[in-house]
């Protein structure tokens, strides 16, 4: 396992990053469906009800799925912080101890 292990927590890095990689995907995966999920709205009565309360009802929820994916990223991007953080205090442990052993 690649990774960091405490007093019984362990911490798969190498997870951890593919993880958030996968999320960041996810989101760009969402924003291209609703790139390509356009309604021709010249196609609509623009004089009709039923036209504004789809279109306002669309909209809205192209707004949520776009926060909703800007909150997601910057979960991936906090996952992945995480997991360099963890590297690089593993590595800089590694180097006190070596030369605390006369080793570096």
């Amino acid at each position: 396992m690649d990774g960091a292990e405490q007093g019984g927590f362990a911490a798969d890095l190498s997870e951890l990053e593919s993880i958030a990689r996968a999320i960041g995907a996810v989101s760009d995966a969402v924003r291209a469906g609703w790139r390509a999920d356009r309604m021709d709205e010249d196609t609509w009565p623009a004089d009709d009800e039923l036209t504004r309360a789809v279109l306002r009802y669309r909209r809205s929820l192209a707004a949520a799925a776009e926060r909703l994916c800007d909150q997601t990223e910057g979960f991936g991007e906090d996952l992945g912080a995480a997991a360099r953080a963890y590297r690089e205090v593993d590595a800089s442990a590694a180097e006190q101890l070596r030369r605390a052993a006369g080793d570096g």
